[in-house]
């Protein structure tokens, strides 16, 4: 529960709605290769926002006690490793009864793999997600606009791929409604990732585009009959022709 629903405490009407701010208004999402993309201005293009918030701040997908509110978070292209930053030019005043929402833990209930909060962190992630490959079998690859794509198979016995997973699946939070993470444990589940393959400089790297999940079901009287579970395409790569075949 966040710090809106005790809204009863005795601030000024006026003045409680000014620590009051939407959601998806202030969180902003980036994907990073190094420092400068960090530190590039916020824009359009390289920034991206939630479509959903309800299921991080509630219902009414507000953010009490804070003005000034921003939110970035970070990912690194290839691994998904996350650094949450938030920044705001004022907190509620001490002597209110009503404490700000805890913006970290309430991103961390809903982030499995953890996050971090140092930037020199973030910045060795972003190094070492150049040696990222990803888990599973390769088992397509095409061309489109001159860039290659390249789709593996994985399942949760693979655990490079479960701790890869854990961090993918954040995702779906912010951008499938009523979206619920799955059991990982659960080795009925068959899941198909796509990736950009770069080769800069003599070098290869990954990005990650997106996945599909396909559970195995029983199906009368010995046989399994796979159903389609999730699919999301990350925030760069939607609306860009990136899987033009589904």
């Amino acid at each position: 529960m966040n710090g809106l629903d005790g809204l009863c405490a005795p601030i000024e009407r006026g003045n409680r709605e000014k620590f009051v701010c939407e959601a998806e208004d202030v969180i902003f999402f980036k994907f990073c290769e190094t420092e400068a993309d960090v530190q590039a201005p916020d824009n359009k293009t390289n920034t991206f926002k939630p479509e959903f918030t309800h299921q991080v701040f509630g219902d009414q997908e507000v953010i009490f006690g804070y003005k000034g509110l921003k939110i970035n978070i970070y990912y690194t292209v290839g691994t998904l490793k996350q650094y949450v930053k938030v920044q705001h030019s004022e907190t509620v005043p001490v002597n209110s009864t009503v404490e700000p929402d805890d913006v970290l833990h309430l991103i961390s209930e809903q982030t499995p793999a953890g996050f971090t909060t140092d930037y020199n962190e973030f910045v060795m992630d972003m190094k070492k997600d150049k040696r990222f490959r990803p888990a599973g079998s390769l088992i397509s690859s095409y061309k489109q606009d001159d860039k290659t794509f390249e789709i593996y198979h994985a399942t949760f016995a693979n655990p490079k791929f479960q701790d890869y997973h854990r961090r993918l699946q954040t995702f779906i939070i912010w951008y499938i409604d009523a979206a619920s993470y799955i059991d990982d444990e659960d080795h009925n589940w068959n899941l198909y990732t796509l990736f950009e393959r770069v080769t800069s400089c003599g070098e290869i790297r990954y990005r990650s585009i997106g996945f599909l999940s396909c559970y195995n079901y029983y199906c009368y009287p010995n046989k399994k009959r796979p159903r389609i579970s999730q699919v999301l395409v990350l925030p760069p790569y939607q609306k860009c022709g990136t899987v033009p075949n589904c």
